[in-house]
């Protein structure tokens, strides 16, 4: 079933098109690093904990209105409950950076700013409703870089009522000019989304980044791409494959950090001094395709690089799983930060065309993980679905990235590292793999 006659589109905001809870608790930590500086008194349990209760309080005194959402009363409400003497400059320092934070750590989710571009190509007004104040949200769509593809903004501050009051639903009609059988409404709220719309007769789109249970949404997504297909606007068609992909170093080749434990003892043997910061830069920009290989061999020597690509081995028993999971139908990839012509030099010398459709490595496209645009660029040539997509690395950064693209992601662990991140799945040895797939 297709909405191809659907004029207006509506989406909520916050944790519908981007990442605003995640960027909130990231702000809060920045604002009790900044509070407990002043106040060492006030640990960070406590904190939270007290900004919970202002933040439950000014709801109360302020239901269904935009100001219950208003920062700088909550930090206010704080210095009240703790008992300090009111100091506004503090009170509009602490303010000032959790939304310069949040702003800053903002980002798109996958297939949002595609879908805008692909709806607005075909003559879809597209409008955010919002509970929140304007000002604020206005910033989020400039941080965010798809202001141009919006036509309106309708908030619960201009409004006068919060969703699921019909009133910010029948502004945003009312700014249209469209009647609620011509409009459909994207949200990730069923009780103020998809509620708000269903009263009013209004299409709703549950959007949801976990699995829901039956509910009273007319239609649910997990990522905006699948948007394109309901609004029957013209899309790229998607393969159905389970997709695994795999990271070379630390993975499909035995040897993590590279140019720390075999070039840099390498170049110092063959009497090439060098310290590992400088020539950690040295490959990093190769590794980017910000200098060619000529300019890197004036740093590594092309006989130090020759020795260096023979002593990199691939690990036999990752090799034998993916060959089987190349005989069970899936589809194979790599996705590395290695400069393309090392890259292009050992799948030609293990033969890895055989079982890999799609290889990208940063150094043809000038990007290296954990920057999404990589992880994008290896998604669009698969041109699977994300959730389809396995990303197997040892490195819980790159991971996390891929997460938010909504790639499925496994750990093969080594090591201990301390990045706030629980990946899908955690192997220990390659053989973990079969239990996987």
């Amino acid at each position: 079933m297709t909405l191809m006659t659907k004029k207006l589109l509506l989406v909520d905001m916050d944790d519908t098109i981007c990442n605003a809870s995640e960027s909130y608790n990231i702000a809060l930590s920045k604002c009790y690093e900044f509070l407990n500086k002043k106040y060492p008194l006030i640990n960070k349990k406590l904190f939270f904990k007290i900004y919970r209760e202002a933040r439950e309080q000014i709801h109360s005194e302020l239901s269904g209105t935009a100001s219950m959402h208003n920062r700088f009363l909550y930090f206010q409400r704080i210095f009240e409950l703790f008992g300090l003497t009111l100091e506004p400059d503090v009170l509009d320092d602490i303010t000032d950076i959790f939304w310069n934070v949040t702003y800053k750590k903002l980002k798109l989710y996958y297939g949002v700013k595609e879908t805008l571009r692909l709806a607005k190509e075909n003559n879809i007004r597209i409008g955010v409703i919002s509970d929140l104040i304007a000002q604020v949200q206005i910033k989020k769509l400039k941080k965010l870089k798809i202001a141009k593809y919006i036509d309106f903004i309708v908030t619960s501050e201009e409004a006068g009522k919060e969703k699921p009051h019909q009133s910010i639903f029948l502004l945003a009609l009312e700014k249209a000019n469209c009647l609620p059988k011509e409009t459909i409404m994207v949200g990730d709220s069923i009780k103020k989304d998809i509620f708000g719309a269903k009263h009013l007769g209004i299409t709703s789109i549950l959007f949801s980044r976990t699995f829901q249970k039956k509910n009273s949404a007319d239609f649910v997504i997990h990522n905006f791409k699948e948007l394109i297909k309901i609004l029957g606007i013209k899309g790229k068609s998607l393969i159905s494959k389970k997709v695994v992909v795999f990271d070379l170093m630390g993975n499909l080749f035995k040897e993590g950090y590279i140019i720390r434990k075999l070039l840099l003892p390498l170049m110092n043997k063959t009497g090439n001094k060098i310290d590992y910061k400088t020539l950690k830069k040295v490959y990093v920009n190769y590794s980017l395709g910000n200098i060619t290989r000529q300019k890197f061999r004036k740093t590594v020597p092309q006989e130090v690089e020759e020795i260096f690509l023979n002593l990199i081995k691939i690990d036999k028993k990752l090799l034998g799983i993916i060959k089987s999971l190349k005989k069970k139908g899936y589809l194979l990839g790599i996705l590395s930060n290695f400069p393309k012509e090392w890259g292009d030099y050992l799948v030609k010398k293990f033969e890895l065309d055989k079982y890999f459709s799609i290889i990208v490595f940063s150094g043809e496209y000038k990007t290296r993980k954990p920057n999404e645009e990589l992880y994008k660029i290896f998604i669009e040539k698969s041109k699977a679905r994300p959730q389809n997509c396995y990303f197997v690395d040892d490195s819980l950064i790159n991971l996390k990235e891929a997460r938010f693209l909504l790639m499925k992601t496994i750990w093969r662990k080594k090591e201990k590292q301390e990045i706030l991140f629980i990946p899908d799945f955690v192997i220990k040895k390659v053989s973990d793999l079969e239990k996987i797939f």
